[in-house]
């Protein structure tokens, strides 16, 4: 079971710093000072809008609202340990913005397995292997936007549930190299724990295509059993979800070439389970980002659509604008109007059908 503490920033800081220190320090004293990579992330987030209802507000948090809100704010640890040629065990340490401080937990942790030169298995709590930035999520220098589009990527309840973070279970990854191109099938099972609600018998399969890292093409599908936690009686009303099925399907691009950017994904979530004669858990959701790298500037736009069976849904539109200090230091900058029905991805209605977000964030990487 994933377990999680809440203390102060700081404090989690000192403690990652002398994990971090002791690991290096035990990798040298082993003689393994060559076998250890340590690396990191650092997102520093201000966001206000100007409505009253909490913005991706979850159970142990707030949110965004008018208030203001440092939600986004991360930091992240991650160490790659190879035991041999073929053999190497990876996991990652993130602290979390919430309401009363920072919430620390493991992110994954796996075993990476070479079995041949084309075919490697991973085998522990896994990177989630769908959606074109899922795997690197809360990098904030590895894309444009400050967070990727909610319209895909939140996984709160509320939300699409399109993308998780990770999955326990196993994964074979098969790469094949073709002149300017390269080909992977990741095929994946498990269980993905969501607190209150698991999805048990995950089956799933990831195909990629990447033409001389310029254009990359995903698709990935997957599916699983719904298992609710009895015990708690927040779960009463969602009853008839246990035993149901839940499966997705996801189809996305990306492109980098001559400076110009680009971005479109689209996702479709089926759940076997239907309240007031609506399937309340169905959402269909997509979104397009076109950017331009001029110098250090990266201006951009993302339009994102998101509908729910349950009458919420959103039309976001946003605008953005990143400075590149250096590549690894990266200030941005953005605006986005947010047309709701239903409550949305709001804790509660919001008092009016559109929103205005304003969000500023430095990212760091080292």
């Amino acid at each position: 079971m994933k377990k999680t503490m809440k203390n102060t920033f700081w404090f989690r800081l000192a403690m990652g710093a002398c994990l971090g220190t002791g690991l290096v320090a035990t990798a040298t004293a082993q003689g393994w000072n060559d076998r250890i990579e340590i690396h990191g992330f650092y997102t520093a987030q201000a966001s206000i809008t100007d409505e009253s209802a909490y913005w991706l507000a979850e159970l142990d948090e707030d949110g965004i609202s008018k208030n203001g809100s440092f939600y986004g704010s991360r930091l992240g640890l991650n160490v790659t340990a190879r035991v041999n040629d073929r053999v190497n065990v990876v996991g990652q340490l993130i602290s979390r913005s919430r309401e009363n401080g920072f919430m620390t937990h493991a992110d994954w942790a796996f075993a990476n397995i070479a079995l041949s030169d084309n075919l490697t298995a991973r085998v522990g709590k896994n990177k989630y292997p769908v959606g074109l930035v899922n795997e690197y999520v809360d990098v904030g220098t590895a894309y444009p936007w400050i967070l990727p589009p909610a319209a895909i990527y939140n996984d709160s309840m509320s939300g699409p549930q399109a993308t998780r973070t990770s999955f326990l279970g196993g994964m074979l990854a098969w790469t094949k190299e073709m002149d300017s191109w390269s080909l992977e099938l990741d095929g994946f099972g498990g269980e993905v724990d969501l607190g209150h609600i698991n999805i048990k018998r995950l089956l799933g399969a990831t195909v990629r295509a990447n033409w001389d890292d310029t254009v990359m093409f995903q698709v990935s599908a997957y599916d699983g059993i719904m298992k609710l936690d009895a015990s708690d009686p927040s779960m009463a009303a969602m009853a008839g979800m246990d035993g149901r099925a839940h499966r997705a399907m996801l189809a996305g691009m990306k492109a980098d070439w001559n400076d110009w950017l680009l971005y479109a994904e689209a996702a479709r979530v089926r759940m076997d389970y239907t309240m007031g004669g609506a399937r309340v858990g169905d959402s269909d959701s997509a979104y397009l980002t076109l950017g331009r790298r001029i110098g250090q500037w990266t201006p951009h736009l993302t339009r994102q659509y998101w509908r729910r069976d349950n009458g919420n849904g959103h039309d976001i539109s946003t605008v953005g604008l990143n400075y590149a200090v250096t590549p690894r230091w990266v200030l941005k900058g953005e605006f986005s109007l947010i047309d709701t029905q239903g409550d949305g991805l709001f804790v509660d209605t919001p008092a009016k059908d559109q929103t205005q977000l304003l969000s500023v964030a430095i990212n760091l990487t080292f």
